[in-house]
């Protein structure tokens, strides 16, 4: 799928606003030709009876009804297509641009806030820009024309609509403003109300066993409250703008309207097919205004939402990485110091690395282990020293090709939720069926697999349908199976049986044995200290 950023929406949008405009253009010019229609016939039997044409005009009056139900129905069912097409290609564009945001940019935002962010509406932000907006200018340039009308029948007339105008428009202001003020809350609110339960159902058992039920439960609980305060409000304005135009406005403009048009047939100036017209035409110039009204703060509900989705669109200048490697031969850190929230990690750390070592990393909690393997990835920017890969600075490769040679392996198994044979796919594309068994084999896992549906075998969620070790074993797998120059390994053998722990110390000897590639563990239990050629002790930094 083409990548859409901001431009490219707003110019699909503006394309489709104008066909919108001259549509709904078509159609309020043929809706308003029936009070003319109406107008003349009344007025033919005011002045004696129904003439020739007069059953021509009946024709008309009854055919462009459902002419403009039919071209309303018909547009409306096409342009929604586009707007959805649009909005969805918007939504997979935010969330593409969210994966490719640096891994501080995670850290900062929780993860409710940004998948908040990702359900957006934004269909109904389309929808206004492409079907609600053109509507309300097509029906602008009718009012004009209403206008011009009324002003050759009676530029009195012309006044109160005049009038009319400050009176919707001045408190519906304030009111919009408001609601803007108030979308930023419950843009907010909805952020915390994701954060909550995705962290309830992401620790389910920490929650089940802790008895945390409660805990989240007063916490979305207050998260509801304050959502039902912000929504209460708008709420109220929006009524207050629907009551105000409609149940005030609008019936003290048909009045006025009504009371200066009767005058006028009172006193012989204007025929009663006017006054039929003026009644019929005044409406729609009130139902402008309530529109303009009404959208307005619909669209204001939704302005830190729409807001946010226009910023993330935007095209961030991407930082230029001249340097591209096929093949990670050494790793070096020189005097390489990190904070982390002002916080002193670790200082002056320098190492060599290089391919064909096992490298073992350890350090007590806290010591800055997982810090130390983030900044070999390249995870974060801002550090004091130099790190380099095949003698050249870190910050002057291309990420993307140097993550390409690295292969990493968390205790907390994290695998795509498809099939085992899907998911050898994703990490290593030219792997065959025999190779993915022979590597499943070998960490002693596809008898296990085998008498289930061998490699058509669903992985779901975290593998729990897996046990510990089988689960760490099929993790392992995935990752000896891809390309890469780089194994890092983060307390895979933690709360493991002796058994598998053997298994693996035994697949990882033959693989160090090779010489093809840096493996580097952070192991407390010390089940592969005999693999060890160097140890890098970050109690010392």
């Amino acid at each position: 799928m083409k990548d859409i950023n901001n431009k490219d929406a707003l110019r699909l949008a503006s394309k489709y606003s104008i066909i919108s405009v001259m549509m709904y253009t078509i159609i309020r010019v043929l809706t308003l030709m029936i009070p003319i229609i109406m107008k003349s016939l009344i007025d033919m039997v005011y002045k004696g009876g129904l003439g020739h044409n007069a059953y021509l005009l009946l024709v008309f009056l009854t055919i462009i009804p459902g002419l403009v139900t039919l071209i309303d129905v018909g547009y409306f069912r096409w342009i929604n297509g586009k707007v959805w097409k649009i909005a969805l290609d918007i939504n997979h564009q935010v969330f593409c641009n969210l994966l490719r945001k640096p891994y501080t940019y995670f850290m900062k935002n929780k993860s409710g806030e940004l998948l908040n962010l990702y359900k957006s509406d934004i269909t109904k932000m389309f929808s206004f820009m492409m079907i609600e907006r053109p509507k309300l200018i097509s029906q602008g340039l009718i009012v004009i024309i209403i206008n011009i009308f009324l002003f050759k029948i009676s530029p009195w007339i012309v006044l109160v609509q005049l009038i009319m105008i400050p009176l919707i428009l001045f408190p519906s202001k304030y009111m919009v403003r408001k609601t803007m003020a108030l979308s930023k809350s419950i843009f907010s609110n909805n952020g915390l109300r994701m954060n909550i339960v995705t962290e309830a159902f992401e620790k389910i058992k920490m929650t089940k066993i802790n008895k945390f039920e409660n805990y989240y439960s007063e916490l979305l609980k207050t998260a509801h409250k304050n959502l039902l305060k912000s929504w209460q409000l708008v709420l109220t304005y929006d009524v207050l703008a629907n009551g105000w135009a409609s149940t005030f406005i609008g019936p003290l403009n048909l009045g006025l309207s009504f009371f200066i048009g009767l005058t006028l047939v009172n006193q012989q100036k204007l025929s009663l097919g006017s006054l039929v017209l003026i009644l019929s035409y005044v409406p729609m110039v009130t139902s402008f205004f309530n529109e303009v009204a009404n959208k307005s703060l619909n669209y204001a509900q939704k302005n830190e939402e729409f807001s946010q989705i226009t910023q993330l669109l935007k095209e961030e200048p991407l930082e230029e990485r001249p340097n591209s490697i096929r093949k990670i031969e050494s790793i070096t850190m020189e005097n390489v110091s990190f904070k982390h929230d002002q916080q002193e990690v670790f200082k002056d750390v320098s190492v060599d690395l290089k391919v064909g070592q096992f490298i073992g990393l350890v350090g007590e909690n806290g010591s800055g282990k997982t810090s130390f393997l983030d900044l070999m990835f390249g995870l974060y920017s801002e550090y004091e020293g130099n790190m380099y890969a095949n003698g050249l600075h870190l910050n002057s490769i291309d990420q993307s090709a140097y993550l390409d040679r690295i292969s990493y392996m968390v205790q907390d198994v994290e695998l795509p939720s498809t099939t085992i044979r899907n998911c050898f796919l994703l990490f290593n594309p030219a792997l065959n069926e025999t190779q993915m068994i022979e590597i499943l084999t070998n960490l002693k896992i596809w008898d296990v697999i085998a008498n289930r549906e061998g490699l058509d075998t669903e992985i779901n969620g975290k593998a729990t349908n897996f046990s510990g070790g089988e689960k760490r074993k099929l993790c392992l797998a995935m990752m000896l199976s891809k390309d890469s120059d780089v194994l890092v390994l983060d307390e895979i053998t933690a709360n493991m049986d002796v058994e598998t722990i053997e298994v693996i110390c035994d697949v990882l000897k033959e693989k160090k044995d090779t010489k093809e590639k840096l493996i580097i563990a952070i192991n407390h239990d010390k089940s592969f200290s005999n693999l060890y050629d160097h140890i890098i002790d970050m109690n010392q930094y």
